[in-house]
C-alpha cells in the first residue's frame, strides 16, 4: 500500500489470514508483549526487545506511525515480527517503539529524524545496548538511520534502507506532475507537497525534516544494501495517468540512494512494494544477514 503518507511514513494496516480485521499499527498492543521493557530516557519512556548475541547488533527503524510492540502483538506473525527472530539467531537484534507510538510516552510535536535519532542513542545508553550498530530502516525509518549514522558514525558498522524515503521525493514529484487544475483529484495535492501528518500519531515535519536529512552527508565505505520495492507493483492510490510519473521518480531517488556509500548495492523486489518486510521478508532478513557478514570482515 503507498498512499502519499505511506510512501515517506509507511504506515499500513495489516491483515491476517484468520481475519478481516484491520489493525492499527501505532495504537497501543492490548497487553504489554513478552519481552518489551521500558527505558527511562529522561524526560519520557519508551519501549523496546532484544534478541540475539553477537556483534553488530542490529536495530530495526520502522515506518512511520508503527508501534513494533503492536505488530509483534499480532497473530499470525507479519513483517519485522518475522524477521526478528530469524536476525535473533545470527546476531543481536533490538526494536524499540518511538516517541507516541504503541506504550512510548508521547514527546512534543512536530518531529523529526533529529529528535528521533537523539532520543534512540538516549535509549541505547539507559539499556546498556553497545555499538557496533547494524540500522535497518524502512520508510521515513530510513531517514531516521542516515540521521543516526551522522550523529554517531563510529558507531554504526553497516545499513540496510528498506524502500527508504528519501528528502527529495516530494519535490521531484512536484516537477513531473501537470500543474493544478480545476476538479482534479485531492490527492494530486498531497503527492506534490506530502502529506498533512498533524492529526497522526507521529506528526513528522516533512519539509524540515527532509532539509536536515540532506545534510547528513554520505557513509563513507560503511556496508549498504539498498532495497527497493518492485518496479511492478501497482500503487492502488496514486491515479492511473500519473501513477508510472511517480514510479519513475521513486525508481529513480532509489537508485540515488547507492551515492550514499562507496560499499554499496541496490536490490530490487519480484513482487513487494513498499512494505518489503511484510511482503518479501526472507528479502530483508538476506540484505541484513549480508550486511552483519560484511560488518564482522570489516
Amino acid at each position: 500500500m503507498k498512499t502519499t503518507a505511506v510512501l515517506v511514513l509507511g504506515v499500513f494496516a495489516a491483515t491476517t489470514a484468520a481475519s478481516a480485521r484491520q489493525f492499527d499499527p501505532g495504537a497501543p498492543s492490548a497487553k504489554p508483549v513478552p519481552g518489551f521493557r521500558s527505558a527511562d530516557i529522561g524526560e519520557r519512556r519508551l519501549r523496546y526487545k532484544c534478541a540475539g548475541e553477537g556483534e553488530p547488533t542490529v536495530l530495526i527503524e520502522p515506518g512511520g506511525g508503527i508501534s513494533l510492540e503492536t505488530v509483534f502483538s499480532w497473530d499470525p506473525p507479519v513483517g519485522w515480527a518475522i524477521v526478528f527472530p530469524e536476525l535473533a539467531k545470527v546476531t543481536r537484534i533490538c526494536v524499540y517503539d518511538r516517541a507516541g507510538l504503541g506504550r512510548s510516552d508521547p514527546a512534543p510535536q512536530p518531529r523529526t529524524s533529529l529528535d528521533v535519532a537523539r532520543d534512540l542513542h538516549a535509549l541505547l545508553e539507559a539499556a546498556g545496548i553497545r555499538p557496533p550498530y547494524l540500522l535497518a530502516g524502512q520508510s521515513f525509518g530510513g531517514m531516521n538511520a542516515r540521521m543516526f549514522a551522522s550523529l554517531h558514525p563510529g558507531s554504526v558498522a553497516g545499513m540496510v534502507l528498506v524502500d527508504s524515503s528519501h528528502p527529495d521525493f516530494y519535490p521531484e514529484v512536484a516537477k513531473v506532475l501537470p500543474p493544478p487544475s480545476p476538479g482534479e483529484p485531492e490527492s494530486l495535492k498531497g503527492w506534490r507537497e506530502g502529506p498533512d501528518l498533524s492529526k497522526s500519531r507521529e506528526w513528522v515535519d516533512l519539509k524540515a525534516n527532509a532539509k536536515l536529512v540532506r545534510e547528513c552527508g554520505n557513509l563513507g565505505d560503511m556496508p549498504l544494501i539498498v532495497l527497493s520495492a518492485s518496479p511492478d507493483w501497482n500503487d492502488p492510490f496514486a491515479p492511473d495517468d500519473v501513477e508510472p510519473l511517480i514510479d519513475e521518480v521513486h525508481q529513480r531517488l532509489q537508485a540515488e540512494l547507492l551515492n550514499l556509500s562507496t560499499r554499496s548495492k541496490q536490490i530490487v523486489a519480484t513482487k513487494a512494494g513498499h512494505n518489503i518486510q511484510a511482503e518479501e521478508p526472507q528479502l530483508v532478513i538476506d540484505a541484513i544477514l549480508d550486511v552483519v557478514a560484511q560488518a564482522r570482515k570489516k
